[in-house]
């Protein structure tokens, strides 16, 4: 059980793991203007970065010291069930004809520092999703941006055919899905790119992927800050809730809802003289304001004897997913009501109800 303001392990080694990294003597920072650099971005969920750091920053320490790469863990993006790690090196000539794909794994040598610790780092979160798992099968996520992943998947997909049949994995390259809240990891240009398989099967498909990402520079430009841009006030809600049609939400007997209204024209429903079905409202336990099991805008003056000048929406969110509308301490629902000016409510009870209504109340001054 967790108590508000005690901090988790993992977050305590994160810290220790970044206090190193600033630490570190400024020498090891330094390259040379014509060095060319290869990044590789792995996934690790986040269940288990504390392990991977290790800690104190032991066991990423001791990968940045075997290999001489840089690796640097990412902040936490709100919503995603997966961290970034960063591993990267400076090469000062890319040897393209390095390497066979088709070479015994004994026989093959890291085309790179970078490459030496991204298998590591692989290693690390295999052996730590192991003490947890009694499944033989392992999998690698790593971020591709889009003109590398080009690369992998080769012209009709001949590539990624080959690489399925050399390593015996399954290799699939899915581009982000900037609706799904778990791909908010990703730039707008990456892809995803998941290898399946056991044990051998991976690690020599996850090396030949990133033997073609070193050999094929990226095109897009790689941030290698850990800290991440605040994200703009927006709610996040799963994308499986039910959104009534915009046609359905009013009737135009209602009179507190005038046909001229300019949130129909915006909610695109029809004009005068459109005959707009009717909608039954469902009501809460008290006899109140309604409540929809979607993103439907409720009427502030269903029931009440003049309108007050205040929109007021309610939505329901499934209850394991508040935490995405609240954000890390409050943050983005703290910025939704600085940005807004609207008063913005969670009702987040710890009960046994499946759902929270979230509540939205503004002024039309406010939404225009």
């Amino acid at each position: 059980m967790s108590h508000p303001g005690k901090r988790t392990s993992q977050h305590r080694d994160h810290d220790r793991e970044d206090r190193d990294q600033k630490r570190r003597p400024a020498h090891t920072q330094e390259t040379s203007s014509t060095d060319e650099l290869v990044v590789y971005r792995i996934l690790c969920p986040d269940k288990v970065i504390g392990s991977v750091i290790g800690k104190g920053g032991k066991v990423i320490n001791s990968i940045r010291q075997q290999t001489n790469a840089k690796v640097k863990v990412v902040d936490p993006y709100p919503g995603a069930d997966k961290r970034v790690i960063l591993v990267y090196c400076y090469v000062k000539h890319r040897d393209l004809k390095h390497s066979d794909i088709d070479a015994a794994d004994d026989d093959r040598e890291p085309v790179c520092a970078a490459q030496n610790a991204l298998l590591k780092v692989h290693d690390a979160i295999v052996d730590a999703l192991a003490v947890n798992s009694d499944s033989d099968d392992e999998e690698a996520n790593i971020l591709v941006p889009a003109s590398q992943a080009a690369s992998v998947i080769g012209k009709s997909g001949s590539v990624i055919k080959r690489l399925r049949s050399v390593s015996k994995s399954f290799i699939k390259v899915k581009p982000k899905d900037p609706s799904d809240v778990t791909h908010s990891c990703a730039m707008s240009f990456d892809n995803f790119v998941q290898i399946t398989g056991d044990a051998r099967a991976v690690k020599k498909a996850l090396f030949a992927v990133s033997t073609i990402i070193y050999k094929c520079p990226s095109k897009e430009n790689i941030s290698l800050e850990t800290s991440i841009d605040e994200l703009p006030p927006t709610i996040i809600l799963p994308s499986e809730l039910p959104v009534y049609p915009a046609s359905s939400l009013y009737s135009m007997s209602d009179a507190s809802m005038p046909s001229g209204h300019p949130s129909l024209s915006i909610l695109g429903a029809p004009s005068h003289g459109s005959h707009v079905p009717e909608f039954t409202v469902p009501t809460d336990a008290h006899g109140g304001l309604p409540i929809y099991h979607s993103m439907v805008p409720a009427n502030p003056t269903y029931n009440t004897p003049k309108c007050s000048g205040e929109l007021l929406l309610r939505v329901a969110c499934p209850a394991d997913k508040i935490g995405l509308v609240i954000g890390k301490g409050g943050v983005t629902i703290k910025s939704i009501r600085k940005e807004s000016g609207a008063r913005v409510d969670v009702d987040d009870a710890k009960n046994d109800k499946e759902e929270s209504i979230i509540t939205i109340a503004s002024t039309e001054a406010q939404m225009m």
